[in-house]
């Protein structure tokens, strides 16, 4: 008797543990919400990202950006694919961080690569950065020979359209196409900043600017400079761009401060240049 005691003794004491251990947890449990925003909340880099991009003007998209509920507003060139995941996704970026300082190997060619400055030379400067671009992307080197053969040919073909002398940002998109192929994405931007051409040159995607040479002081040109003038910017350093400027021999890495250089940015624009649009061309 005393045995069976005994074990009902310990089957309701063990029952009577079990209920006291539930009524515990149902009592705590709507305080999990709050136990898991202080203890286990997850830092700003744990957090899923994601990129809307709206629309600022012509000119420059406008990125709304939300990290751990705090709201930034950048300005970007970027952002054309919208990603969202989830019904009720919230926006969020984390700082894009750029090298200091970066050159890109992009193979360097004069437009007058024998050194000879009469026609059709002396306007050659936009198919020199052309070919300069599709060597890079290509990458094979250019030897003087074989940019001016090449030279030659991109200026034979645009006789076939009827055109002559300098090129505006249109004819160049063109030429890039029938040089390089209809492969090639080309992407055309007005009123670039520092910033954005830094992410492009961050990415390997060199810049083909289109300028009013005489605002750029080069000391190895000849007249104060051209009237108007494309180059490759293929660097940066903390004060200056590194180009590739087929206007000398010897601008190979030429370095152009950032805010001299973006002042000189124009088309062509009927011959009026220094009213010309602010002009650059990338390839994606």
């Amino acid at each position: 008797m005393r045995q069976k005691s005994k074990k009902k003794l310990v089957f309701f004491n063990t029952a009577l543990t079990t209920v006291c251990i539930f009524f515990i947890l149902g009592s705590l449990w709507p305080w999990r919400v709050f136990v898991k925003s202080v203890f286990f909340a997850p830092t700003d880099d744990q957090l899923p990202l994601t990129t809307v991009v709206l629309p600022l003007s012509q000119e420059v998209g406008q990125e709304k950006t939300v990290v751990a509920g705090k709201e930034i507003i950048a300005t970007s060139s970027f952002g054309e694919q919208e990603k969202m995941s989830g019904e009720n996704a919230v926006p969020v970026l984390t700082e894009t961080v750029l090298p200091k300082e970066i050159n890109l190997d992009v193979p360097f060619t004069s437009q007058a690569p024998e050194k000879n400055w009469d026609q059709p030379w002396q306007d050659a400067c936009e198919e020199a950065a052309v070919l300069m671009l599709a060597a890079y992307y290509n990458g094979y080197n250019l030897s003087p020979l074989f940019a001016k053969d090449e030279i030659l040919k991109m200026i034979a073909w645009e006789e076939t359209q009827g055109w002559g002398g300098s090129l505006d940002y249109e004819k160049v998109v063109q030429l890039i196409h029938w040089y390089a192929g209809k492969n090639w994405s080309v992407r055309v931007v007005e009123n670039p900043t520092t910033e954005m051409i830094k992410e492009w040159l961050a990415q390997g995607r060199p810049v083909l600017a289109l300028t009013y040479g005489k605002d750029l002081p080069n000391p190895y040109f000849r007249n104060g400079g051209p009237e108007y003038h494309a180059l490759i910017i293929r660097g940066y350093t903390s004060e200056k761009f590194i180009t590739n400027d087929p206007g000398s021999g010897w601008s190979k890495n030429y370095a152009y401060p950032y805010d001299v250089f973006l002042n000189a940015v124009h088309d062509w624009n009927g011959g009026k240049v220094k009213e010309g649009k602010k002009i650059v061309i990338i390839l994606e």
